[in-house]
């Protein structure tokens, strides 16, 4: 391995080692949030919106209904994991490395949609239990779920790239 790489590899190692404490954190910060919490953190347009006492049923909804999203945003995590994993062994151009940067874009933009599905859920699920005409769905598309799209179709475009310069990389360590 050459000497110019050894600072990636280990500027690597110390985001992997980062990126491993935020997928064991997230779910748990997500239950707390949930079910530790006297006023849980809402969702989206919610957020601005006092927090009465919720009970039990409450929280388990919003909890069950906020799940899938934190599911993406651990499979996030879980790819770029995986990329600085292959970074910190020094490899860069390999099928694995387009593979995730793909994946992970993909990843980004369906958080994006489903982004307002689950607030949407969520904010009925925490007012399932009010009386009718007191009930709300909530949703919508903020900063963060155009920044995500942009940042999504960005890596989808940097994994097409990539994926030209490990097959011009395999063409080149072919030629004798």
């Amino acid at each position: 391995m050459p000497a110019s790489l050894v600072p990636i590899e280990r500027f690597s190692q110390r985001l992997y080692l980062a990126f491993w404490l935020l997928l064991l954190s997230v779910p748990l910060l997500f239950a707390a949030n949930w079910f530790l919490l006297a006023s849980p953190s809402l969702p989206g347009a919610m957020s601005n919106c006092p927090t009465p006492q919720l009970t039990p049923y409450q929280r388990v909804a919003g909890f069950a209904s906020g799940l899938p999203l934190q599911l993406l945003v651990m499979a996030a995590i879980w790819q770029l994991l995986r990329l600085f994993d292959l970074y910190r062994k020094g490899s860069f151009f390999s099928l694995r490395h387009t593979a995730s940067l793909r994946r992970l874009g993909g990843l980004f933009i369906a958080s994006v949609a489903l982004s307002p599905l689950s607030d949407a859920l969520q904010s009925l699920a925490l007012t399932w239990r009010n009386p009718p005409g007191q009930r709300e769905i909530s949703f919508g598309l903020g900063n963060v779920e155009v920044m995500l799209l942009f940042l999504g179709l960005a890596l989808l475009a940097i994994a097409h790239v990539m994926e030209m310069a490990r097959r011009h990389y395999e063409d080149n360590s072919l030629t004798v």
